[in-house]
């Protein structure tokens, strides 16, 4: 954001452009990285064959799912794919001190970027601690973890992690974003008890990427082979333990896009695998290869085939959604959710029903409040004149609102398929919204129909 921000200011008038030039930029760099630090791809014969590995790169790493929908994902994508590089020399060779001092610089950015790079730092830091590096293999533990290396990868993520805890903490917030907490569900319920991982949970997130398991298995094989002497053995430590950390502190989903960075670096780490493997003719090579990057696609054609409509679900519903509020309710405070959007359009108060926005929200979630008693004593509480939710969350607002209209993108008519459902808390708020609503008809894009209530 504070990237996007900077760019925004010196070059306003691209600010449409921006995120997706920098998510393209962001995934040719991943390649440019992936390409130069293996040798499987750059071995296989014919060009022709080759020039066909290529080109399935991109899509068994999910890049194109990860430009066009991703966000910071891009980003954070290359981030980790650096920093997994650097562990690969950190592992066979002290670094030097530029190379540190690098490595805590991405560190740093990294963990500003995604919180999940402290699992990244995890799993790094576990990877030193066990792979040895030449006689250094009979070193004591307490020895191996006073190395430079070690606190270079794990100590700025957990800065910068610390940081914006206290800052939160003196605002009166939770430690953790709401958008962590809400979504990965840490903290909830009594003391330490919330902390616990649910097992039954996490491996239902593991067992839902088939890549992500796949580079697991791949990872845990070659360890039983090498036992840690291979020189992949401290990459197939850290991604090991930075992927376990992840299903059990976090989850898979929403296009994908949450796990990108497992995928993006565990095919780093796959074809750095087999890169290894003996194979004296030149087809079974190329064969593998190939093999091995149309077969990790074929988990994510569907999902990536479905992008462009659900790009373009997102134009119709949020965006058309925030140009309204932007236009006849700017400087009230409205009640939404899926926030970014109206965020960045609206000039006047969120309140988030999502609860990624609203601490108060998120407390009533957590504490079991969420209602619509609370929802009513909210929308009271702050003056707010509408409401446009969608979703499961319309099962929230109270009874007493009145329902003016909906935005069919479907054709059903039901909130639960993504169809927009306006209230007004009041008759005279609601009869002013349908005004709005009438007015604003004209602007909205073609193939919405507008139901009233």
């Amino acid at each position: 954001m504070a990237l996007l921000a900077a760019l925004i200011r010196v070059a306003p008038g691209a600010a449409l452009w921006l995120p997706l030039a920098l998510n393209a930029l962001a995934a040719g760099a991943v390649l440019v990285l992936v390409v130069r630090s293996q040798r499987l791809l750059v071995s296989i014969e014919p060009a022709l064959v080759r020039g066909a590995a290529y080109a399935l790169l991109p899509l068994a790493m999910f890049l194109p799912g990860l430009v066009l929908t991703g966000m910071e994902h891009s980003l954070h994508a290359l981030l980790v794919v650096a920093l997994l590089l650097l562990l690969a020399r950190a592992v066979q060779r002290p670094l030097t001190g530029r190379e540190l001092a690098g490595t805590a610089a991405l560190a740093l950015l990294a963990g500003a970027v995604r919180y999940e790079t402290l699992f990244l730092a995890g799993g790094a830091a576990v990877a030193l601690v066990l792979a040895p590096r030449g006689a250094e293999g009979t070193v004591r533990l307490l020895a191996r973890l006073r190395r430079r290396e070690v606190w270079a990868f794990l100590l700025p993520p957990l800065l910068v992690t610390a940081l914006l805890a206290a800052i939160n903490v003196h605002n009166g917030q939770y430690p953790l974003p709401n958008s962590v907490l809400a979504k990965s569900g840490l903290g909830a319920g009594q003391g330490l008890a919330g902390w616990v991982p649910n097992l039954g949970t996490a491996w239902a997130t593991l067992t839902s990427d088939a890549v992500v398991g796949a580079v697991l298995l791949l990872a845990a094989g070659y360890l039983a082979v090498r036992r840690l002497s291979g020189v992949q053995s401290g990459l197939c430590v850290a991604w090991m333990v930075m992927a376990l950390l992840h299903v059990l502190y976090a989850k898979f989903g929403w296009f994908d896009r949450y796990q990108g960075y497992l995928v993006v670096s565990g095919m780093l780490l796959a074809l750095r695998i087999l890169s290894e493997l003996r194979l004296g003719a030149v087809w079974p090579r190329a064969l593998l290869a190939v093999a091995v990057l149309a077969a990790v696609p074929a988990f994510k054609f569907s999902l990536e085939a479905q992008i462009p409509q659900y790009a373009h679900t997102v134009y119709q519903q949020q965006y058309t959604t925030a140009r309204f509020l932007a236009a006849d309710y700017a400087g009230t405070t409205v009640l939404v959710n899926d926030i970014g959007e109206v965020g960045w359009l609206h000039r006047g108060g969120l309140v988030d029903m999502w609860a990624l926005g609203s601490y108060d929200v998120l407390r009533a979630y957590r504490t079991g409040q969420m209602g619509k008693p609370f929802v009513a004593r909210l929308v009271a509480r702050d003056g707010i004149q509408v409401v446009a939710v969608y979703g499961v969350l319309h099962t929230y607002v109270p009874d007493d609102f009145v329902e003016v209209a909906r935005w069919s993108f479907t054709g059903t008519g039901r909130p639960d398929d993504g169809d927009v459902v306006f209230y007004g808390p009041t008759a005279q708020s609601a009869a002013s919204l349908r005004q709005a609503l009438r007015d604003f008809a004209r602007s909205l894009p073609a193939g919405v129909q507008v139901l009233w209530s």
